[in-house]
């Protein structure tokens, strides 16, 4: 009896290790670009992003599209240096994908920068992330948590160092550099952002 029970334990224990790692293999992405294609790391020689790498800023990363929608936080002149003196005004900016629809709203002179996403509903295209991301940056992004529920299909792009953040149904509350993001996902779909600059302003 004993022999029967360890023959079936073992049994039990080979099938469950063999779901585990198809469920694993599943749920990663291999690469299939190098790095001088990477949309975090590569050239770019060919985007209207070049002027923000390197910027102290952050911008909302459609994963599906990797089109990307610039929060002007801190402002930089022509040649790259920090305006730091007041703006007098808000900045509005849109970003419109997959019927989902991002509308920004950014007070450069407060640091911070309040977003609203329509009907955040789709999955993130497998294809689109191999074929962006080398695979160095995709471990870089998979250590982040992801729950197990699926994830919408945005995320926090850094420009200064280069790194994204997905947005996780998980997380109310997470950081991005010197930027502090607030999230409040709704039942719709719907989610509100919050995104702000931590670092003292100057007077």
């Amino acid at each position: 009896m004993k022999k029967i029970i360890k023959i079936f334990a073992t049994a039990f224990l080979c099938v469950l290790l063999i779901s585990m790692h198809a469920a694993a293999a599943e749920g990663e992405y291999v690469s299939k670009i190098g790095k001088e294609d990477c949309f975090l790391c590569g050239s770019q020689k060919n985007t209207n992003l070049q002027i923000h790498w390197g910027q102290d800023n952050v911008g909302l990363l459609h994963l599906n599209t990797f089109d990307v929608l610039p929060l002007r936080i801190n402002r930089y002149g022509d040649s790259g240096e920090v305006i730091r003196e007041k703006c007098g005004i808000l900045e509005s900016t849109g970003l419109y994908r997959d019927d989902t629809y991002a509308n920004s709203m950014t007070d450069p002179d407060r640091g911070y920068s309040s977003i609203q996403i329509t009907k955040a509903k789709y999955k993130i295209d497998r294809k689109s992330i191999q074929t962006n991301l080398c695979e160095e940056c995709i471990q870089a992004m998979n250590c982040v948590y992801w729950s197990e529920e699926s994830p919408p299909e945005y995320a926090i792009v850094n420009f200064k160092d280069r790194t994204i953040r997905p947005l996780d149904r998980a997380l109310t509350w997470f950081f991005s550099g010197n930027f502090g993001i607030n999230c409040e996902y709704k039942a719709n779909g719907d989610i509100n952002l919050l995104v702000a600059y931590l670092p003292a302003r100057w007077e």
